[in-house]
């Protein structure tokens, strides 16, 4: 893919519509274009994720899978669309794993080039690791709620709340 052609498909998606073409310019530079085909796994669940994905063409989803094997499908990502950018932000595991639902071609960012992005402020980063915590916690809740037995969703929720007192 030429560079123009990765700066005009940057300039459409709204976290990049505000840069400029030489800022725009130089995200390409940081960014590598990988393929995946449809079923093949792009993240796998508690990976430990360095980089952010952009899908250019193509459509991936988030899953869960309960203890008894049940999917839960989180997200449905298409063109356009990101991914894993809240690792990058908290530097915890994703909940999820992803997966190509058809042929996808992504556009993947380090997290040294999300951070340049970003402009090392300190206050924007912190306020984003908050509302990634806020995330998260409201995954958990949603993973409880599909526990299928009351013990699962009692221990659950026991251990949410020992989390959230730990951290204050």
């Amino acid at each position: 893919m030429k560079e123009e052609d990765k700066i005009e498909f940057l300039k459409n998606i709204e976290l990049f519509s505000s840069l400029t073409d030489d800022e725009l310019r130089e995200t390409t530079r940081s960014i590598v274009i990988k393929k995946f085909r449809k079923g093949q796994t792009i993240l796998y669940e508690e990976d430990t994720n360095e980089y952010m994905y952009i899908i250019f063409e193509g459509e991936v989803k988030a899953i869960q899978t309960t203890e008894d094997g049940k999917e839960i499908i989180l997200a449905i990502h298409n063109s356009g669309d990101f991914f894993g950018e809240i690792s990058l932000l908290d530097g915890k595991t994703i909940p999820a794993r992803v997966l190509a639902t058809k042929d996808a071609i992504t556009a993947i960012i380090s997290k040294k080039g999300f951070y340049s992005l970003l402009g090392h402020n300190k206050v924007a980063i912190k306020m984003s690791q908050i509302l990634c915590s806020r995330l998260r916690e409201s995954w958990a809740k949603v993973q409880m709620l599909n526990f299928n037995n009351a013990s699962q969703r009692v221990k659950m929720l026991l251990i949410m709340r020992l989390n959230l007192h730990t951290r204050i």
